[in-house]
């Protein structure tokens, strides 16, 4: 498996964004440090021109019957918005 630091997430999107990538998926923000910490940095220090920064997340546990009382989904909605072109979340 690879792990990349957050610089080099950042550098990646960057590149990624410059070769006409429509979307990125950056990470689950929920799950760990590093993740929550890129879709900080990424807001603040990337300039994307064509793609779209998108993030991985679950969206409820099977024994949850919505998505807004199950903790486990909420990190993927802090400061994200829904795309119905894709079906997916993004900043």
């Amino acid at each position: 498996s690879v792990s990349f630091s957050v610089d080099d997430k950042l550098a990646i999107a960057q590149k990624l964004d410059e070769l006409g990538i429509d979307y990125i998926e950056g990470g689950w923000p929920g799950s760990n440090p590093k993740d929550k910490d890129f879709f900080a940095r990424a807001e603040a220090e990337l300039r994307l021109k064509h793609a779209k920064l998108t993030a991985f997340g679950a969206t409820r546990f099977a024994r949850h019957t919505e998505l807004l009382g199950d903790s486990h989904g909420q990190p993927g909605l802090a400061g994200a918005r829904w795309t119905d072109e894709h079906g997916c979340w993004h900043r």
